[in-house]
């Protein structure tokens, strides 16, 4: 089955490392982004090209990677080959300031953009795939007491997750029978210390909430 990480974080970052890496501690982002290399996570779409020096990014070439770092080549791509695109040097900039920052704007590719290309390259899978596509700057925005900043995420988070007009959510649509897309949550997180999430399968979403972080390797709780 193929796998899918986007994130509006660096790709290595807690949440979309909880699903691949298995390392002591989450600051440890070479290392992760050595070991997404390792178990050859096919799309991989965020931020944080710090964390992947030269070498570790030629590596990525000679595994058959296209490695992209900017709005326009990512929505060029057109092949199926595995695809690696960091669009910034570590988060991607909150949507406030992409879409009120022109030079920006020009070269960040949003939330939804990301995931549509992520499904276009997953979708090619005959035995299905796993992706998992996480608005990490509303969690930011909340930490910097930065209210314009959590509502402009979180509508860019509802335009990735949109429904349309007959109440079904655009994104289920686009997955087989043997298909997940799970969108991480950190809604739950002030209070009950757990993770939510949407987990769509096929063309059903469910809700998953409050699930405990107790089994989680301490260096990954969010």
């Amino acid at each position: 089955k193929m796998t899918g990480l986007v994130t509006t974080a660096t790709v290595t970052h807690a949440t979309p490392a909880g699903f691949v890496a298995t390392l002591p501690a989450r600051k440890l982002q070479p290392e992760i982004a050595q070991q997404y290399l390792e178990r050859g996570v096919d799309v991989i779409l965020g931020g944080g090209w710090v964390h992947f020096d030269n070498n570790l990014k030629s590596a990525y070439q000679k595994a058959g990677y296209q490695i992209v770092q900017n709005r326009d080549d990512l929505l060029a791509l057109k092949n199926k080959q595995p695809l690696l695109g960091l669009f910034a040097e570590k988060y991607i900039p909150f949507e406030i300031d992409r879409i009120n920052t022109p030079e920006t704007k020009a070269v960040t590719p949003t939330l939804n953009e990301m995931a549509q290309i992520a499904l276009a390259q997953l979708s090619q899978g005959p035995e299905g795939f796993f992706l998992m596509i996480e608005g990490g700057r509303i969690d930011h925005a909340g930490h910097a007491n930065d209210p314009a900043a959590i509502i402009l995420e979180q509508i860019a988070f509802d335009e990735t997750i949109s429904v349309d007009p007959s109440g079904r959510f655009k994104i289920a649509l686009k997955c087989c029978s043997n298909c997940e897309v799970i969108f991480p949550s950190m809604v739950a997180c002030p209070l009950l210390w757990g993770l939510g999430a949407i987990s769509f399968t096929n063309t059903s979403p469910s809700f998953v909430t409050n699930i405990s972080t107790a089994s989680m390797p301490s260096s990954f709780k969010a």
